[in-house]
C-alpha cells in the first residue's frame, strides 16, 4: 500500500495527470478484479455448502423409505397371520377340521 501511495504522490508532484489517471483506472480495475474473485470464490463456498446439505437430505429421505417399507413388510406379514387365523376360525365355526385347511 505505502508503496502505491508514493507513486501516486509523485506522478502528482511531476503534475503527470494522465499517467495519474491512468495508475488510478488501473488501481479500480484491480480492485474490482479483487472483488470478482472475492464473490466466486463465496458462491462456490455457497454451492458445496448447498450441495452438502442436499446430499444429507436425501440419505435421510431415503433412510426414512427403508424404515417405511421394512415397517410395511412387517404390517403386511401380520396381516396375513391375522387373515390365515380368521380363516381357521371361520372354518372351525363351520366345522370344517383344522388338519384339512394346513393341507
Amino acid at each position: 500500500m505505502q508503496i502505491f501511495r508514493k507513486i501516486r504522490k509523485q506522478l502528482l508532484k511531476e503534475y503527470k495527470f494522465t499517467r495519474y489517471l491512468i495508475y488510478g483506472v488501473g488501481e479500480i480495475i484491480l480492485t474490482v478484479v479483487g472483488i470478482l474473485i472475492a464473490v466466486a470464490i463465496n458462491n462456490s463456498n455457497i454451492h458445496k455448502t448447498d450441495q452438502i446439505k442436499e446430499t444429507t437430505y436425501l440419505k435421510n429421505i431415503k433412510l426414512d423409505f427403508q424404515k417405511d417399507l421394512a415397517s410395511l413388510n412387517f404390517n403386511l406379514k401380520l396381516k396375513k397371520e391375522r387373515y390365515k387365523g380368521s380363516i381357521t376360525l371361520i372354518s372351525q365355526i363351520n366345522g370344517q377340521p383344522i388338519e384339512d385347511l394346513r393341507k
